[in-house]
């Protein structure tokens, strides 16, 4: 049996075949010109789930959604009433000694007492029990200021404890932050809950989708940059790391950069210069 040959449609795949040739070795040199767009995405840096050292009920909150803060500035106070009762009870016996003044004296009539049985026993004025009786005492009140002192040390720490409670109540952001939507509200509990999710403003974080034919190139380029729509000038950018694995179906892979300082809005796009 024979088999015909169709030498149109040999043609046909032999053109395609040459244009498919044509169009990656001609990838390279569009990279080298900078001619394809480099779509990326903006956000931040970091994203921090602020949550109370303590469980409590918000009795204030002093910043707003969408607000800024900076490191350090207070974002919530808890009710702490009764941490500051416990407080005030805490530092007022831990500076009570009367206990341990009392436990000396004792100690000192005691050894007073021994200095006197001392020459009776010696003159065998008294049985030698007696007087083992009494340095048994002696012992014993010694043993007691110690108990004693160390109660008061105890007291202090739990003055101490008290004290970095009260501050513990008071939380504070950990981050120069934009306020999320995410914010507690006064009489709400902190239990099971953050009581604020904070975008940090310091830098952000860029996602290039870059077309595998590019990639390097675009690494070897000595300095990366990203401009936004509506921005009229180009942002300088650092290389943080390439994902391991490119995108099959869009024949991309993530470049991902950072942003030091304020220019670029998160959740917005931008576009990778080169």
């Amino acid at each position: 049996m024979l088999i015909g040959f169709d030498s149109m449609a040999f043609g046909r795949a032999r053109v395609i075949a040459v244009a498919v040739a044509a169009l990656l070795q001609s990838a390279p040199a569009m990279a080298q010109a900078g001619n394809v767009p480099v779509n990326c995405t903006i956000s931040p840096a970091q994203t921090i789930e602020l949550s109370a050292p303590v469980t409590g009920v918000v009795a204030d909150v002093s910043v707003v959604r969408g607000g800024r803060v900076e490191a350090g500035d207070i974002i919530v106070r808890l009710d702490d009433d009764l941490a500051r009762s416990e407080a005030s009870l805490a530092v007022q016996q831990a500076a009570f000694d009367g206990a341990i003044r009392a436990a000396e004296a004792q100690l000192a009539n005691l050894l007073a007492r021994r200095d006197r049985l001392q020459i009776a026993v010696d003159q065998r004025a008294i049985p030698q029990a007696d007087f083992d009786a009494l340095l048994l005492e002696i012992a014993l009140a010694e043993i007691a200021i110690e108990r004693q002192i160390q109660d008061r040390t105890i007291l202090q720490l739990q003055a101490e404890q008290s004290a970095l409670l009260i501050e513990k109540l008071t939380i504070r952001s950990p981050i120069s932050a934009v306020i999320g939507e995410d914010l507690i509200s006064v009489g709400e509990s902190t239990a099971n809950r953050p009581v604020v999710t904070l975008y940090a403003v310091d830098s952000v974080r860029i996602e290039a989708f870059v077309p595998v034919p590019l990639l390097d190139d675009i690494l070897a380029t000595d300095a990366l940059a990203v401009t936004s729509p509506g921005s009229d000038r180009d942002f300088p950018v650092t290389l943080d790391y390439v994902a391991p694995a490119a995108n099959l179906s869009s024949n991309t892979i993530a470049v991902y950069l950072f942003l030091h300082g304020d220019g670029l809005r998160p959740g917005s796009t931008c576009r990778l210069v080169y």
